[in-house]
């Protein structure tokens, strides 16, 4: 008898055990699925900014439209699509059900000779997009990006680099 409740109690204690584990592994794979979903809405944003930003490049003044002195106020464009569009609302481009969005900033690269006056004359810009996921996931990419001629303009990317 002894014997008996020994060996259900150490039953017990497997099973306990099998479904913590089972339940850590599920968080953690939801997690996972999370933070895709927020690293997809920021790849999506960062496709929706650098075709915006494609055909605005002034002639002279490249995108000093959209970038100002030190970077303090990074410019956030309402024009370009899906920016700072909660899931569900109107304009968001992702399926409702994903609970994904992105908030778009263009800021001016540091070697830019005109970045302490907000002026671009490089015609060299960087995006920082944050794609958000469901459950609070974050992922934020920068993407340094360079008009060869103005508008209509091929982009080069020069760098693309994630953050979170």
């Amino acid at each position: 008898m002894f014997l008996a409740v020994i060996v259900l109690a150490a039953l017990a204690l497997l099973g306990s055990l099998t479904v913590v584990s089972v339940q850590g592994s599920m968080r953690q794979a939801s997690a996972d699925r999370f933070n895709a979903v927020a690293l997809y809405a920021a790849e999506s944003g960062a496709a929706a900014a650098m075709n915006y930003l494609r055909d605005v490049p002034h002639p002279i003044q490249g995108y000093s439209a959209y970038v100002s002195p030190n970077n303090v106020a990074p410019v956030s464009p309402a024009a370009i699509p899906g920016n700072n569009k909660l899931p569900g609302a109107a304009g968001n481009l992702m399926s409702a059900d994903t609970q994904a969005w992105y908030r778009i900033t263009i800021l001016n690269n540091r070697e830019d000779t005109g970045f302490a006056s907000g002026l671009d004359q490089d015609f060299t810009v960087i995006i920082r997009v944050e794609g958000h996921g469901p459950d609070g996931s974050v992922a934020q990419l920068e993407i340094a990006i360079h008009s060869e001629k103005p508008s209509p303009a091929p982009l080069v990317i020069l760098s693309w680099r994630q953050l979170l």
